[in-house]
């Protein structure tokens, strides 16, 4: 008897972890030096004191943690300076927040999780957007950016799934990796003239994105939507959402890393100028069919074609020195792949093994297939353009100089 009773203790207190809590007194305590929290019998929390709240480490660190699932709305008082790292990570019940003018920094993961939040007022005065701290708030539809905003860090807004519109104030100085990345819904971004430090990932993934337009600033500038460095020799990102066929302006020498990810691109053709296709470059564009790479690429990143399931032939041009790890891996349809360079490094799975690689015979080419089963047929040796100009002209030379002779022999012995 004792032994099934103990059981079911145990059943029952299993069961209690899987739900709510549900309390009788409403909980309250300390979360700062000087700040104090209260929860209502509606599960509306506020944040109340002066000052800063505690920084914590880890999310089970914050008080509340036990009450994640029942958090509805979170209203932090005039007076209160700082949001917590951690504070309201995985609360997936809360969908408001309301911060009080006072506040001016948002910890990192702060409402990380928190995925029907639909409501975020920031207040009039936060300073610092910490890293991931809306990261997956995926009911947002509006984020108002206050122009008290000067840095927005690395994956702050990443995978804000229902946003459509991003105005960044000239405020905002630094905006961190993968801060507004993966935002499926989002239309257009506005960049501000105040940007002095851009990642180059900031608005990769954005898979509705046809639109990216900056103000006059010391770092960036855009053409057409598509954003580039300030001399516009660095393509930093082309919007995801835009369809057809793109040509890279001249002067352009880098292609970023996921530049192009996710995109809806057919066709794309990189000129002369092209240097450099970075990781990721074109990662997963589902609806790639053409790609020219121009006669100056060196480098072709990791994973720069990965997932091109469209793709049915590339021509690697001899400039190429080094091909990436798994940078035509997964592309379904590819099976003509021409690689004219005869020096190239080959990262693992470069190419699927289903491919025919088509080159010269003693290249790396040749040493890359040959290795991973990959059928190889051989090029004829390419022609030595040079030298033979050089052997034509020298030739030439030898005929005009002899004929100059002979014309001046007959001359002489016509005049005798």
């Amino acid at each position: 008897m004792m032994k099934r009773i103990f059981c079911l203790m145990i059943a029952l207190s299993v069961c209690a972890c899987l739900f709510p809590v549900s309390v009788s007194a409403a909980p309250s305590g300390k979360c700062g030096k000087n700040v104090s929290w209260s929860i209502d019998n509606n599960w509306e929390m506020t944040i109340y004191g002066k000052g800063d709240m505690a920084e914590w480490q880890y999310s089970a660190d914050v008080p509340w943690y036990n009450y994640r699932g029942s958090l509805k709305k979170v209203t932090v008082k005039d007076g209160v300076t700082s949001i917590a790292p951690y504070a309201f990570f995985c609360q997936e019940a809360l969908t408001e927040v309301v911060l009080a003018d006072s506040v001016t920094k948002i910890g990192e993961n702060a409402f990380m999780n928190a995925r029907f939040m639909k409501k975020i007022d920031l207040g009039d005065s936060v300073a610092e957007i910490g890293k991931n701290a809306f990261h997956n708030c995926r009911s947002v539809t509006e984020i108002v950016i206050p122009d008290s905003v000067t840095t927005i860090g690395e994956g702050a807004f990443y995978d804000c799934d229902s946003v459509t519109e991003i105005v960044i104030p000239d405020s905002v100085t630094s905006i961190g990796e993968g801060a507004f990345a993966n935002c499926d819904s989002l239309v257009s971004v506005r960049i501000g003239a105040g940007v002095t430090q851009l990642s180059a990932r900031a608005f990769a993934e954005c898979k509705s994105l046809v639109s990216i337009e900056s103000a006059e600033n010391g770092i960036c500038t855009t053409d057409g939507g598509v954003l580039f460095n300030k001399d516009k020799t660095v393509l930093i990102q082309y919007p995801c959402g835009k369809e057809g066929s793109y040509t890279v302006p001249d002067g352009v020498t880098r292609i970023s890393d996921w530049a192009f990810a996710h995109g809806k691109l057919s066709e794309v053709i990189l000129p002369a100028g092209v240097s450099d296709v970075g990781d990721c470059a074109f990662y997963t564009c589902e609806s790639l069919t053409a790609v020219t790479l121009g006669e100056s690429v060196t480098q072709i990143g990791d994973f720069a074609f990965y997932q091109c399931r469209s793709l049915p032939g590339i021509t690697v041009p001899a400039s190429v020195t080094a091909i990436g790890e798994c940078a035509f891996y997964h592309c379904d349809a590819l099976t003509d792949v021409q690689i004219l360079t005869q020096m190239a490094s080959f990262g693992k799975n470069a190419f699927d093994a289903a491919v025919t690689v088509t080159a010269y015979g003693d290249s790396t080419a040749q040493t890359f297939a040959e290795s991973n089963a990959i059928a190889f047929v051989p090029l004829a040796e390419p022609v030595n353009v040079p030298m033979i100009a050089g052997f034509v002209c020298g030739a030439v030379l030898v005929i005009a100089v002899a004929v100059i002779i002979i014309l001046r022999k007959k001359k002489a012995a016509s005049n005798t």
